[in-house]
């Protein structure tokens, strides 16, 4: 088990998790700790992570089944290699938004 710190945010919900590597397989216990912040704080952060999109949905994965992404009014999906990951960002590439603009 890896013991992870779970840092609130000070807020109303959210903490930051520290002490993880998500590209790398998580024992049960070390998810459960996850889950466990996960029900108490609502929003999870997890920085500095270097993901694949397939590593992303496999720990997303541990939480449920995946929904479909959402898709532009045009029927075409976001910027993504899997139909079950959303990017959310306000990056303009081109003069295009690679994602779901915030």
């Amino acid at each position: 088990m890896t013991q992870i710190t779970v840092k609130p945010s000070g807020c109303a919900l959210g903490a930051d998790i520290e002490g993880v590597d998500l590209a790398k397989p998580i024992d049960d216990a070390t998810f459960q700790q996850i889950l466990d912040a996960w029900h108490e704080h609502l929003v999870l952060r997890f920085r500095g992570q270097d993901l694949t999109d397939d590593q992303l949905a496999e720990f997303s994965m541990r939480f449920g089944a995946l929904d479909d992404a959402p898709r532009r009014a045009s029927g075409t999906p976001e910027r993504t290699y899997r139909r079950d990951i959303a990017v959310i960002s306000n990056v303009v590439e081109n003069g295009k938004a690679i994602g779901i603009r915030t």
